[in-house]
């Protein structure tokens, strides 16, 4: 019985280890990938190996056993009769084993269970590793008189068999926990009728088994590989070999026919990408006719020289750039950098260049703007970062520059006398002395700048110097409501104007919005209103002093009247504004029409007040 299992096994290693990768040779210079048959030895290896991690296999997903009926070479006249179990890829369970053996006793088990590791799937048979466990046992009487103990064990086998006739050979190891013992005492006890007899289920052993099974088999990879050759496009397959990395289909010889002769570029860009044979990628780096093909091909793992030669002499710019990005030689890099027609090749070499003075001389004299604000952003001096800023006239260059220069006194000249407004906005951004930003409040002539770089100063002391030395009124608010009651003291002492001593005297209680419009001048009652908003004067003594102020034509105020009508106004004094015959007014009523929602015609409109009417 050993000979003929030994001869199975046999024949199994042999074919096993039969893993010829022959591919059919076909005359034609297009390789005829959806015509491809695998070779019998192919077919085995790459569609059955579970462990291997190929995708393209048949894995048994469900299964049935019943009667089947096993014999084993040890211990002798040992058979075994499964009624039914059923299995699935990684464990079984039955309903009844029974076991018969030599002597007075059958067991039999009630659900027996066990695990499975296939190794092999095979449409039509699994190699299996299982084990099974036998615990509980029941129905056994063998009558009056005897005494026994049932045995407990674990069969652990190496299982070969057909997944349709239910034929399996059988090479396993049993294990007993429990003894298989019984006593017999004669009749009366009479000791010369008494027997005893125990049994040993342990050991190795071969063994055949046969009975009535069904196999539910599933191959994912072949499917979708049907799939991929009824399409026959080189999308389809392109997603085949990217998904199933270990079949037939997909494996280095097929691969590297593909990448060399397929007439389809989609399916050899699809194919260099898989390749892991460098003598053959360097070939297509180097002299494939397509530049696809050549950027495809190349490698990290490439040596120095090959990428240099690749990068200076290929005549593609996309195949140059591919190979420069992985050289590392300086030399090389920098001849790119200063030599080369090519401006991206010129950017990809300077990205990598560490020499400063090469950098530099990139920075100002080469002819693409690109090129020269990447060498820019890879200089660290910073002298020689300022000299690029000031001999240069590109917007973009200097935000390179100044985005790496820290001398805040030099960024103060760049907020205050650039030409540009991006970069002036750069240049403040990198300014946090509260001292220099507010020379930028005070001095800039740009206005958007300075109402971004005030929202930045926070210091007393400098909006204290804000409040007295701007002439922006509604910095000067802004200004004046953020000071503290002890800064209001000092302002008092630092500044004559009228109106912001009027603005200290109402804010700090020394007299009311009512006692001033009775005391103080037109003038300086507006721009005081200007500057306090707590507390504030009733809405209709504010229009009030509009309509007179417009009537006396006083230019000085216009600011002002444009805060008091953005703060108090209402759709009539809009109207004033618009019809009192001064520019500016009319430009602000017109503005705070479109904030609120009013559409302004030609027609009929408020005549109540003109513009100086009252000079």
């Amino acid at each position: 019985m050993i000979k003929p299992v030994a001869i199975v096994f046999s024949l199994f290693t042999i074919v096993l280890l039969a893993s010829s990768t022959a591919f059919p040779q076909q005359n034609k210079e297009t390789f005829e990938v959806f015509d491809y048959k695998p070779s019998f030895s192919e077919s085995f290896i790459y569609k059955n190996f579970f462990l291997t991690g190929s995708d393209y296999k048949w894995v048994p997903k469900s299964g049935w056993n019943f009667m089947s009926i096993s014999a084993f070479s040890t211990p002798s006249k040992f058979y075994q009769i499964d009624g039914f179990f059923f299995s699935h890829t990684f464990f079984k369970i039955g309903l009844s084993t029974r076991i018969i053996n030599e002597g007075p006793f059958t067991l039999t088990y009630f659900f027996p269970f066990g695990l499975r590791l296939p190794l092999i799937c095979g449409k039509g048979y699994t190699l299996s590793l299982n084990s099974d466990y036998y615990l509980f046992r029941y129905d056994i009487d063998e009558g009056v008189g005897y005494k026994w103990e049932s045995p407990t064990f674990m069969d652990n086998q190496l299982r070969l068999e057909s997944n349709i006739g239910g034929i399996s050979a059988i090479l396993g190891y049993r294990t007993q926990f429990t003894p298989w013992e019984s006593t017999y005492v004669g009749p009366n006890g009479s000791p010369e009728l008494s027997w005893e007899y125990s049994g040993n289920l342990s050991g190795a052993y071969l063994g055949v088994s046969i009975g009535l099974k069904y196999s539910k088999s599933k191959n994912g990879g072949l499917a979708d590989w049907r799939t991929a050759r009824s399409q026959r496009t080189s999308s389809a397959y392109s997603a085949y070999i990217s998904k199933y990395r270990s079949t037939p289909f997909s494996n280095k010889k097929m691969l590297s026919k593909v990448a060399r002769t397929d007439a389809d570029p989609d399916l050899r860009l699809a194919a260099i990408e898989k390749v892991q044979d460098y003598n053959l990628l360097e070939k297509i780096a180097v002299n494939d006719p397509l530049a696809e093909m050549r950027t495809a091909a190349i490698r990290p793992d490439f040596s120095k020289s090959l990428l240099a030669v690749i990068a200076l002499g290929d005549s593609a710019s996309m195949v140059r750039i591919k190979a420069l990005s992985l050289v590392d030689d300086q030399d090389v890099l920098i001849k790119v950098a200063i030599q080369d027609r090519d401006p991206k090749l010129r950017m990809v070499a300077i990205e990598k260049v560490d020499d400063q003075n090469i950098l530099l001389t990139s920075a100002q004299n080469d002819p693409n703007l690109l090129v020269r604000v990447t060498a820019v952003k890879r200089i660290n001096n910073q002298e020689a970062l300022k000299k690029i800023y000031s001999g240069s006239a590109d917007p973009e260059v200097q935000i390179a520059s100044i985005d790496r220069i820290q001398d805040e006194t030099f960024m103060l000249g760049v907020a205050l006398n650039n030409s540009f407004p991006a970069v002036r906005l750069v240049a403040a951004n990198k300014i946090n002395d509260q001292l220099l930003l507010t020379k930028i409040v005070l001095e800039t002539f740009d206005a958007n700048l300075r109402e971004t770089v005030f929202k930045r100063v926070f210091e007393q002391e400098y909006l204290l110097k804000i409040t007295v030395g701007i002439s922006d009124w509604q910095i000067r608010s802004n200004a004046f409501n953020r000071l503290n009651d002890s800064l209001l003291v000092e302002l008092v002492n630092i500044t004559n104007d009228p109106a912001i001593l009027l603005a200290v005297q109402v804010r700090s209680g020394q007299t009311t919005w009512k006692e001033a419009f009775s005391e103080v001048g037109m003038s300086n009652l507006v721009g005081a209103i200007a500057l306090v908003r707590d507390p504030l004067p009733t809405t209709g003594d504010v229009l009030s002093l509009c309509h007179k102020f417009i009537a006396l034509g006083d230019a000085s105020r216009i600011p002002e009247l444009r805060n008091l009508l953005v703060r108090f106004g209402d759709k009539s004094l809009a109207e004033d504004y618009m019809n009192c015959g001064n520019t500016n007014l009319e430009e602000s009523g017109r503005k705070w029409c479109a904030d609120h929602g009013y559409l302004v015609e030609a027609g009929p409109g408020s005549n109540r007040v003109r513009w100086g009417e009252k000079k």
